[in-house]
């Protein structure tokens, strides 16, 4: 493995660290802040187009759960430049806000596995996504 390929998976990394610490600030600072970003995601029947339309569904889909845990399995990183494709299986543990729990009760997990691509390109000697797909196996 390459040192460039190592610095985009550390930058994935702290991405999924950011979710997982709910640290949407820190999350944002690794995403395209412009109508290049877009994305499929599992969850809308339609492509997300710009910045401004993808942040909403993350900050709504943070409120929703109190905690996940992802996990990156088979990454492999394709360098053409400043762009760099990103293909791996991904698995996120989701738990569903406690507010929704009855009383005494603790929140259950919930895994989802899917397929996933990230799209970055260097900008500024930074990665940063411009395009995410993610498909729920």
């Amino acid at each position: 493995m390459t040192g460039i390929e190592r610095e985009v998976l550390s930058t994935i990394q702290e991405m999924f660290e950011a979710i997982e610490e709910k640290d949407l600030d820190r999350l944002s600072a690794h995403y395209s802040q412009d109508n290049d970003l877009t994305a499929f995601l599992p969850t809308l029947p339609f492509r997300v187009d710009g910045y401004s339309q993808f942040w909403q569904g993350m900050e709504d889909y943070q409120a929703k759960r109190t905690a996940s845990r992802v996990e990156m399995f088979q990454p492999k990183v394709q360098i053409y430049g400043d762009v760099a494709i990103t293909t791996f299986y991904s698995t996120t543990r989701v738990y569903a806000p406690e507010a929704s729990m009855p009383q005494g009760e603790s929140p259950s997990p919930r895994t989802h596995t899917a397929r996933t691509t990230y799209v970055l390109h260097k900008r500024n000697d930074k990665w940063v996504l411009v395009h995410t797909h993610v498909s729920a196996l």
